[in-house]
């Protein structure tokens, strides 16, 4: 996990947020730092979803496509010949089941995302 959130560092340029949420209870924000890490795998091993994105003031360089099957994956997001498109990072959120965050080198409004 160590690794994980060292990527998405690197990924959202050390702007990201991190949250837990709890059906019940909501959602509370957690500062993105390794010393963290125990609490948040203990969250989600209870039952507890990790919300990861981009801090507010870069949000709008970023999409995020979510429930993708590896399919849709393949055929949305790779080159014929196997490479990643460029600004994508891709996350397998369960057994066959991904998110990929896209990033832009320009602002997106949101009609756009949609």
């Amino acid at each position: 996990m160590q690794r994980i959130l060292q990527k998405l560092n690197r990924y959202f340029c050390s702007n990201l947020r991190l949250a837990v949420l709890d059906e019940m209870a909501g959602r509370w924000i957690i500062e993105p730092d390794s010393s963290n890490l125990p609490y948040l795998k203990a969250q989600n091993a209870n039952g507890r979803h990790i919300l990861i994105k981009p801090a507010e003031k870069v949000e709008p360089f970023y999409m995020l496509a979510d429930d993708l099957s590896p399919h849709l994956l393949t055929r949305h997001h790779r080159y014929t010949d196997g490479r990643w498109k460029p600004g994508r990072m891709v996350v397998e959120t369960s057994p066959g089941n991904f998110q990929v965050w896209i990033h832009s080198d320009r602002f997106l409004r949101l009609e756009e995302k949609r």
